[in-house]
C-alpha cells in the first residue's frame, strides 16, 4: 500500500475509528508479511552468494573487496546467522 494511503488511513482512524475505511483489512494485514518474506528470502540468496564468494577467495589466497568485507561483518561465517546462533 503507498505511503500516502497509510497517511490517509491513519488520518481517518484519529477522525472516526469506528469507521471501516479507517479499520485494517485482511490484506493490509497480509501485505507487510508478504513483502517481509520477500526481503528475508532475498537476504538469504544474497547471504549463500556471499559465503560462496568468500570460501572460493579464501581457497585461491586472494583477498576480499571493502563491500564484500562490510557485508559479511558481524555474521558468523559456520552458522550464516547475524550473532551465530543456531535460531532463526
Amino acid at each position: 500500500m503507498p505511503k500516502d494511503m497509510h497517511c490517509l488511513r491513519d488520518l481517518w482512524k484519529t477522525i472516526d475509528p469506528t469507521n471501516p475505511i479507517g479499520r485494517e483489512s485482511k490484506l493490509t494485514q497480509d501485505t507487510p508479511r508478504a513483502h517481509d518474506k520477500v526481503f528475508f528470502n532475498r537476504m538469504v540468496e544474497q547471504r549463500i552468494a556471499a559465503y560462496a564468494k568468500v570460501w572460493n577467495a579464501a581457497r585461491r589466497g586472494m583477498q576480499l573487496d571493502h563491500t564484500m568485507v562490510h557485508f559479511i561483518k558481524g555474521l558468523d561465517l559456520r552458522t550464516g546467522r547475524p550473532d551465530g546462533g543456531s535460531k532463526r
